[in-house]
């Protein structure tokens, strides 16, 4: 936790092992189970207790920094994924040199920007999380 106010909150609904962190900076929306959405302006730093999956980013699978843009990325997967929706105007467009299907690893996430970006979107980050916690 760091020197700003912030508050923890156990997620005790349905059995949820999730401890969430929340920095006053920063607004995400939360599904659940039943599809209801909650909204905080208290949020960010989600940090999951006992699964390590979540401690890998969603995309390439390196050392996770936090919650971005709506999922759990690295620095240079979030990076990414804002240079993208910042240039990603209906100009310029990503192009897969191989089959759609490029692995995206630590290693090889610079080689296909498109397949990147489509994992980026697949993984649920989204345009206006990313707006919101500028």
């Amino acid at each position: 936790m760091n020197a700003h106010s912030s508050s923890v909150h156990y997620n005790d609904h349905h059995h949820s092992q999730y401890v969430y962190a929340f920095d006053i900076h920063q607004e995400i929306i939360i599904e659940n189970n039943n599809k209801e959405q909650e909204t905080t302006k208290n949020s960010l730093n989600i940090l999951l207790n006992d699964m390590n999956e979540y401690e890998h980013c969603q995309i390439c699978g390196d050392l996770a920094s936090g919650w971005h843009c709506g999922a759990i990325t690295c620095e240079a997967c979030k990076k990414f994924f804002l240079r993208s929706i910042s240039t990603y105007d209906g100009k310029k467009k990503y192009k897969c040199q191989k089959e759609l299907r490029c692995s995206i690893t630590k290693r090889s996430r610079t080689q296909c920007q498109y397949c990147r970006f489509q994992k980026c979107i697949s993984v649920g980050m989204k345009v206006h999380e990313s707006i919101a916690s500028k």
